[in-house]
């Protein structure tokens, strides 16, 4: 299977991204800043890489275009990451000789693209394809996704098992404690974001945000001064019914959700 990284912290962009990799038969994972997107890009393998120039070091921090670049660098310098496909994505404005000198020669990007993305002519569907064409074998890997989810490694606490037709999440406790998954609603995806991360002692709110794609009033409620609040909200109500399914203990804190 053709498993794609897209790296953009735009909600609006990610959702066109999703809608052209759905068309081509791709899966993806997406992040929405740099520390996310090294983040999965160390656990996953990947066919090629959708990577926005201008983004923020954490999400919901400025964004900058040397962000971008330090990514494309990390990726770059990884051993996986020299024979991974990586194009470039930014806005028209963004988009001048100098930079694409610098990010096609000197980066190592294979290719470049303006957006708003075209549909005609030269697209970026158009690109992909011929970008895979320069890496055989590219074209089939296998995504988290797919990957066996009952293998428990040292440190594992949650697992996603099926048992009798059904899927459970299972916090590998004494004894076990099992959530069924279908009826979890919008928790099941907070369900799925902690068992993705659960390498982490503190799973950052960012994380949450993009993998869900929620915008953040869906997450938070803003306070007295205005300000998105992230001890309060959506969120917090959410993983208060997660610990009572499950016996867990998980804290929401400003800076995530902790875990351990």
């Amino acid at each position: 299977m053709t498993h794609a990284l897209i790296v953009d912290d735009s909600q609006q962009i990610i959702e066109d991204l999703r809608d052209r990799l759905d068309s081509l038969g791709h899966s993806y994972d997406n992040a929405m800043s740099q520390l996310e997107a090294l983040d999965l890009f160390s656990r996953n393998t990947y066919s090629y890489i959708l990577l926005d120039l201008e983004i923020p070091f954490i999400y919901g921090k400025p964004s900058r275009i040397q962000n971008g670049k330090n990514t494309l660098e990390s990726i770059r310098k990884s051993e996986r990451g020299s024979s991974i496909p990586v194009i470039v994505i930014t806005s028209h404005g963004l988009d001048s000789h100098k930079l694409v000198t610098e990010v096609m020669r000197c980066g190592g990007a294979d290719d470049f693209m303006g957006k708003p993305f075209p549909n005609i002519g030269e697209t970026l569907e158009q690109k992909i394809m011929d970008v895979l064409k320069q890496y055989p074998g590219k074209e089939e890997v296998v995504p988290l996704s797919e990957k066996v989810e009952t293998e428990a490694v040292n440190g594992v606490k949650l697992l996603l098992e099926a048992r009798d037709g059904k899927e459970y999440w299972i916090l590998n406790s004494s004894p076990p404690k099992l959530l069924y998954k279908a009826s979890a609603g919008k928790r099941a995806k907070v369900m799925r974001v902690i068992y993705d991360f659960q390498h982490l002692d503190l799973i950052p709110h960012d994380y949450f945000l993009s993998q869900c794609g929620w915008k953040d009033h869906e997450y938070f409620l803003k306070d007295e001064q205005g300000n998105y609040n992230a001890m309060r909200g959506p969120m917090k109500n959410h993983l208060s019914e997660i610990n009572k399914a499950l016996g867990a203990d998980w804290k929401i804190e400003r800076g995530g959700i902790r875990i351990r």
